[in-house]
């Protein structure tokens, strides 16, 4: 460990971390140019314009059909490395992690219940703990019952003026709001059932995170 210790002060190595399925990278000084994806697979140089800052990079892979997804993140932390990618900011990709937890939520009840009734119950479980998560208000739904955060959430994500933390229990309340109303509509064996569909998908692709979400709690009685 000294030795290390040593090498790295005198810059004789260098010290990268390595790129997980569900983390979350945006590009930052991205180029088309040779130099620019030198030793990086033809796989990955196609997936550098999915890193957005809202996709995982396990579903980055997957859009353009990655061969290799172990070179794959190998690449992404050479590419980190020469600060081409960067990983997003903590509340950025927590964010990214409940509102993907609640597209879920709201796709599995609107196969059930239609569009119009799972859309009405969110709204209603919003407006009941917007009080107490006034950044709630900014988490909405477009036509249907697509999620839609605003500009202006998204912008305090990144700039760290909202913590992780803050987020997580905003999301925790908005949820066990939700699934009350919808446990009151349903009853609690189809609500459950939902829950642990939502899980086993967010665990796909979430696999480090998806346990961030308290699933315990949610669970009807």
């Amino acid at each position: 460990m000294n030795m290390a210790a040593e090498a790295y002060w005198e810059k004789a190595i260098y010290i990268t971390e390595s790129a997980k399925p569900d983390d979350i990278y945006q590009t930052t000084s991205l180029s088309h140019s040779k130099e620019e994806v030198d030793g990086i697979s033809p796989d990955t140089a196609k997936a550098l314009s999915e890193l957005d800052g809202q996709t995982p990079l396990s579903i980055a892979a997957e859009r353009v059909k990655t061969s290799d997804f172990k070179r794959f993140l190998d690449d992404i932390a050479v590419l980190a490395h020469r600060k081409t990618v960067e990983r997003v900011s903590p509340a950025q990709a927590t964010m990214v992690l409940y509102t993907s937890v609640l597209q879920e939520l709201l796709s599995r009840c609107a196969t059930i219940l239609g569009v119009k009734p799972a859309r009405g119950v969110f709204l209603k479980a919003r407006n009941e703990t917007e009080e107490a998560h006034s950044w709630l208000v900014y988490v909405g739904l477009e036509e249907g019952i697509d999620v839609e955060v605003k500009s202006s959430l998204i912008s305090a994500t990144i700039r760290g003026s909202i913590t992780p933390e803050t987020i997580s229990e905003g999301f925790g309340a908005l949820f066990l709001e939700f699934v009350r109303r919808l446990s009151s509509l349903m009853g609690s064996n189809p609500v459950n059932s939902i829950l642990v569909r939502t899980r086993n998908h967010v665990e796909k692709q979430f696999p480090h995170t998806a346990y961030d979400i308290h699933w315990e709690t949610l669970e009807v009685k």
